[in-house]
């Protein structure tokens, strides 16, 4: 017999307190403080631009883990900002949309450069808790 799971809904205040936990995660460059809040079974999709193109990436939660261990590693002002943030809850609660814009100043040699994403969010209740099944982010190229 299961363990009695208490009826877990999503609200805009925990939503607003788990962004908060995954920019404070991402600032400090902590990737396991990241994963802690993504599923395992998680599909994740990575569109890059290019110009007119588009290049697109399915990636597994270990390639991510790997991918935000690289992009870490990229000397930044560690001022990572998510800005126009939208809420959208499942009307049962127990899902919800998250999509939002996020700036960072990378530095490379003697330069900095502000970088733009989009990212889409969506948070599912799994064993009483709210967790990331499905992740989006959208890259411009290098505009330069």
């Amino acid at each position: 017999m299961k363990p009695f799971q208490p009826d877990v809904r999503l609200t805009r205040e925990g939503i607003d307190h788990l962004l908060d936990a995954l920019d404070e995660a991402v600032r400090r460059k902590d990737v396991d403080g990241v994963l802690r809040h993504i599923a395992h079974d998680v599909t994740i999709t990575i569109h890059l631009k290019q110009g007119p193109q588009q290049q697109m990436a399915m990636l597994t939660r270990e390639d991510y883990r790997k991918t935000l261990a690289m992009s870490f590693a990229f000397p930044s002002a560690h001022d990572f900002t998510r800005t126009n943030t939208s809420v959208s809850l499942a009307v049962d609660e127990r899902s919800a949309k998250v999509s939002f814009k996020s700036t960072e100043t990378l530095r490379q040699a003697n330069r900095e450069f502000k970088t733009e994403g989009e990212e889409t969010l969506v948070f599912t209740i799994r064993d009483g808790k709210p967790m990331i099944t499905s992740l989006e982010q959208t890259f411009p190229g290098d505009s330069t």
